[in-house]
């Protein structure tokens, strides 16, 4: 499992994106607070209550 600390332009952290051993990355607000994930076997994106976004990574939406 790795984890990439997001920031803004500032260097204030406004996320984080874990990927675990299957390759599903995970995003997650400041506050740790889980926001949606991405699955590349599928392609698709799914929001923190499993409803389909997009196919894709579209993790970055979730952070506006």
């Amino acid at each position: 499992m790795s984890e990439e600390i997001l920031r803004d332009r500032d260097g204030r952290r406004i996320g984080t994106i874990e990927t675990r051993a299957d390759r599903i990355q995970i995003i997650r607000d400041a506050n740790g607070r889980r926001l949606g994930e991405y699955d590349p076997r599928n392609n698709v994106t799914r929001d923190a209550n499993g409803r389909r976004v997009g196919d894709g990574n579209l993790l970055a939406v979730f952070l506006r």
